[in-house]
């Protein structure tokens, strides 16, 4: 499948966690043999906090490989990955990370401390992220709009 057919899956996902009241994110993920996972936000359906589609989905990767190292895999989600999410797919050596739209929230994605400028791990500054072993391959823009509309969509519900 090519990569826009995989996020239109992933849109599917996104879709139906917006029937459930949670915030429309979907992932799928290719594992080594081509099959595939899918996993949408669950977080308020049970009240965890980690219960992204993004940690969702490596998770029952690793627990369905029997290793937590996921370097085969490739990872389609309709959003820019938060920090966590982000932070957990350098720790899996997650191969090659494929998002629909990208989160304005994330930028700048910097915040001052002191007289130092910090940097949040986010796509935009991953450049700078300093100390990792691994190096993750990013493509964005994957069906933007449409994964962007859902959003917007979404929250303006909600409002």
């Amino acid at each position: 499948m090519s990569p826009e057919q995989l996020m239109q899956e992933a849109l599917i996902e996104a879709k139906l966690a917006a029937t459930q009241g949670e915030v429309p994110v979907g992932a799928i993920l290719v594992l080594p043999d081509h099959s595939l996972l899918r996993a949408h936000n669950t977080k308020e359906h049970t009240a965890n906090p980690t219960d992204h589609a993004e940690m969702r989905i490596m998770k029952e990767a690793a627990n369905r490989l029997g290793d937590w190292r996921l370097d085969q895999c490739d990872l389609y989600v309709t959003l820019e990955p938060c920090p966590m999410c982000l932070g957990t797919m350098l720790q899996t050596r997650l191969r090659t990370l494929y998002f629909g739209a990208s989160d304005p929230k994330r930028s700048p994605g910097d915040w001052q401390k002191g007289n130092s400028t910090l940097v949040w791990p986010t796509l935009k500054y991953m450049d700078s992220m300093q100390g990792n072993n691994h190096e993750l391959q990013i493509r964005g823009g994957y069906l933007e709009n449409d994964c962007a509309q859902l959003l917007k969509e979404f929250f303006a519900l909600r409002r």
